[in-house]
């Protein structure tokens, strides 16, 4: 969600913050072309890892999707 998107953004406009590269519309196309890789890459991460798995203190366990439902 949010968290792909920031850092992608962080990612990619951090040399231009600091100076290590120039904001031309080649630099900005290839951030438009390359958003989609970038999301769908981490997604298919994602997707094969495995929900971390919450130890309780009594020994039971539960998955993190069930701590967070609202």
């Amino acid at each position: 969600g949010r968290v792909r998107e920031t850092s992608y953004l962080l990612l990619v406009f951090t040399p231009v913050i600091y100076g290590v590269v120039n904001l031309t519309m080649k630099y900005v196309l290839t951030i438009i072309i390359f958003a989609p890789l970038f999301y769908f890459f981490f997604e298919i991460i994602d997707k094969k890892i495995p929900n971390i798995i919450h130890e309780e203190a009594d020994g039971s366990s539960s998955h993190s999707e069930e701590d967070f439902k609202f």
